[in-house]
């Protein structure tokens, strides 16, 4: 129970600070004044979304095996059934990637980068189901 409510606690604290930083990035569309503010902003949402993207990944590992049972016996026939933690985390810090993303955060006026906008990608026998699923395989 402590492990959620801290889980919910910090998402929240993460999307409260992501509307902030949004806020500042768009009164910096109209005001051109110093960004050196972005800096404390992504500082403080990276060390929230380490959290989050750690616990994310701990949940997909142990979710992966419940899902595969549970879905051997729903199907009949051999095909696999996997779950796939997408994230640019994955491939650098959130704070490089706030970074390397400044300027187009600046010219549209929002956070393009950082753990919400990451997915969970469902996969049977490695074909996505969002595209290739059926409707009652997507719900």
């Amino acid at each position: 129970k402590q492990w959620y409510q801290r889980r919910v606690a910090i998402t929240a604290g993460y999307q409260q600070l992501l509307a902030q930083r949004n806020g500042y990035l768009k009164q910096l569309q109209q005001t051109q004044k110093e960004t050196s503010l972005l800096k404390t902003y992504d500082v403080r949402l990276e060390k929230m979304a380490n959290y989050i993207f750690e616990t994310r990944k701990k949940f997909v590992a142990a979710f992966l095996p419940v899902l595969q049972s549970v879905y051997r016996q729903l199907d009949t026939d051999e095909t696999q059934m996997n779950i796939v933690y997408r994230s640019s985390m994955h491939q650098a810090k959130l704070s490089d990637l706030l970074a390397q993303s400044r300027g187009n955060d600046l010219r549209v006026g929002y956070t393009t980068v950082g753990i919400h906008r990451d997915d969970f990608e469902f996969l049977r026998d490695g074909y996505s189901l969002r595209q290739y699923g059926s409707q009652g395989q997507k719900k």
